[in-house]
């Protein structure tokens, strides 16, 4: 089967704060829709994949903190697309969680994070 994506996904560990039909702020809190934190399986240009024990479903507008190695944060808003959730047999095996696509463009500290990590340098995407 072919490969469907446009864009190369680099994998990579970090924190990230998720909130649940939030605005975007600098300051997600508890009290700001359903705050929760995940962990990033891979990114793209476009987005990131969120592995998660709560997986909101396709549709919901999300507000983002990305917790970078050097201590730096970035928020991120964007739309979940597409979540799965593994069977309790498989979840060691599959990544449990969900497809965030952005709805704005990233600020510029996500696309330079991006490229320290990849092989292939000026992936970024064409709207």
């Amino acid at each position: 089967m072919p490969e469907k994506r446009r864009v190369a996904r680099i994998k990579k560990h970090l924190a990230i704060l998720v909130d649940r039909a939030a605005p975007l702020s600098t300051n997600l809190s508890s009290t700001q829709g359903s705050t929760y934190t995940g962990f990033t399986y891979d990114f793209s240009p476009t987005g990131i994949f969120v592995r998660a024990m709560h997986i909101p479903n396709s549709g919901t507008l999300i507000s983002a903190r990305l917790s970078l190695p050097d201590g730096n944060k970035i928020s991120l808003r964007g739309k979940v697309v597409r979540s799965f959730r593994a069977p309790p047999n498989l979840r060691h095996l599959v990544a449990n969680g969900f497809y965030l696509r952005f709805t704005e463009t990233p600020p510029e500290d996500y696309f330079r994070f991006l490229e320290s990590l990849s092989p292939v340098k000026g992936s970024r995407p064409t709207h």
